[in-house]
């Protein structure tokens, strides 16, 4: 019999690595709980005014989905919940006006993300967003293609500018209350519709291809740093 003692493999990890995994899912479990709370933070306030809730507790409640959801994403709970607690004041207060701020806060913010994104990619010594796509998707494109997605990037830069600024043009010149109409929907509608037509367009359009399906776009989009 060898001289060797036996070593349990158990035994050769230290005790502060057991509990990482824990602590791990924690954090996880966490984020996961404040996404949900952001959603409700969408939902929970119509269904509220619906019902015939105030409009103080209706936008008391949007703050704190919020407010707490925020602060579970990005676990910095030193910030987010003062932060939280001092919008209560305003909240209750001025429930109208204040839900007003917040939606089209959120509306701007959902939108500049993505506009920044698709713009910077069509600066010089760039290659643009959608062309970056189709090429980790296909590999090699033909000249075609690449003309074809440079546009189409172009286009989606145009569309989130317009979108930006529609609220403010429609309440300048539009009609009564239509600068509401894309902060309800409107700008997602415009969109969900732009992409069936642009998939009808580039099966039309770039002929003997084999066009990437949507769930794959959407796989290779959320791969992305």
């Amino acid at each position: 019999m060898s001289d060797e003692k036996f070593v349990n493999p158990v035994s050769q990890h230290p005790a502060h690595e057991k509990r990482v995994k824990p602590a791990a899912l924690a954090r996880a479990g966490l984020r996961k709980a404040g996404w949900s709370l952001l959603v409700c933070s969408l939902i929970l306030p119509k269904l509220c005014l619906l019902y015939g809730t105030p409009a103080q507790y209706v936008t008391l409640t949007l703050i704190l989905c919020q407010g707490v959801g925020v602060a579970l994403v990005t676990q910095n709970f030193r910030v987010w919940l003062p932060v939280t607690a001092a919008l209560l004041f305003p909240a209750w207060h001025w429930p109208t006006a204040f839900r007003l701020i917040d939606l089209l806060g959120l509306y701007h913010l959902a939108l500049a993300a993505p506009c920044c994104v698709f713009i910077r990619s069509l600066f010089p010594n760039q290659t643009a967003l959608i062309t970056r796509f189709a090429r980790q998707v296909h590999g090699s494109l033909r000249p075609d293609i690449i003309r074809y997605t440079y546009c189409l990037t172009w286009f989606w830069s145009l569309f989130f500018v317009t979108a930006l600024v529609a609220p403010l043009a429609l309440f300048l010149y539009g009609p009564r209350n239509a600068w509401q109409w894309p902060l309800n929907g409107g700008t997602i509608g415009l969109a969900i519709i732009f992409l069936i037509l642009e998939y009808g367009l580039r099966r039309l359009v770039i002929r003997h291809f084999d066009h990437a399906s949507l769930r794959t776009s959407i796989d290779i989009f959320r791969k992305q740093p």
